[in-house]
């Protein structure tokens, strides 16, 4: 849930776009941010993914049974990510496994 209200708060300061007009800028104001209001320091690539991670689960729901590792292979997939968290669930698949199929 941390990762997608994070990557909802970069989402709304870039007006709901999926890419800010002005480039990653964004991000690198987010990282000072994080540290200094919240003690967290995360890489400029981790935070592109929670972006990513934000975007992807508008439309579907949060599955608690997928780890991070998970999502970032399923971030991927694009079309066919529904397909991919179904089998991860029913297979019980670990991360190294999801990239296998």
């Amino acid at each position: 849930m941390t990762y997608y209200n994070v990557g909802k708060l970069i989402v709304e300061a870039q007006g709901g776009r999926k890419k800010a007009k002005y480039g990653d800028g964004l991000i690198k104001d987010f990282l000072k941010k994080l540290i200094v209001e919240v003690n967290k320091k995360y890489s400029e690539r981790t935070l592109k993914y929670i972006r990513a991670f934000y975007l992807f689960q508008k439309s579907q729901p949060v599955f608690a049974q997928l780890s991070w590792s998970h999502y970032i292979q399923l971030l991927s997939f694009n079309n066919k990510s529904k397909y991919y968290i179904d089998e991860v669930i029913k297979r019980k698949l670990s991360k190294r496994q999801l990239q296998e199929k």
